[in-house]
């Protein structure tokens, strides 16, 4: 449901790699996937997927109803390394032991991803904010379970 809203090309909005990877035929085309992973997606990483799969999760449990408007400001993030919404959370720059940034094979700087539970936290709320989706808290999750099991506080 999630995935076919930022994927699908008949929606307004779609991540770009994601777009790309959707549209490679099964075979030997596949190891085009990794060339396309090398770009430095977010997106295409673990940790992309995770912060995609809570957020959507967040959605889905909470029965947002405009869920889809959701979606398309995901798809409207630049899931590049690059991208303002990373920095600070899980992309570090990889520099040198005089602290000058490191580059690449092409001449790009060196971004590692993070995948501590903090910075990927971080990350989450970053997105949340992004896309203008206020994140239940604990305590409201209790409460909405404790409703939906006819419990009365």
């Amino acid at each position: 449901m999630l995935f076919d809203l930022v994927v699908n090309q008949n929606s307004g909005l779609h991540i770009p790699a994601w777009k790309v990877v959707s549209q490679i035929n099964p075979g030997i085309q596949q190891g085009r996937i990794a060339q396309i992973r090398d770009e430095g997606w977010v997106c295409l990483t673990v940790t992309g997927l995770n912060i995609l799969g809570t957020i959507g999760h967040e959605l889905i449990t909470n029965d947002v109803q405009d869920w889809q408007a959701y979606a398309d400001r995901l798809a409207a993030l630049d899931w590049s390394k690059a991208g303002e919404v990373w920095q600070d959370n899980i992309i570090k720059q990889v520099t040198d032991a005089e602290g000058k940034p490191e580059l690449d094979k092409k001449g790009r700087p060196q971004r590692r991803i993070l995948t501590a539970q903090p910075p990927v936290r971080a990350a989450i709320r970053k997105v949340a904010d992004a896309i203008g989706w206020h994140r239940p808290t604990v305590a409201d999750t209790a409460v909405h379970d404790d409703q939906a099991n006819g419990v009365i506080a």
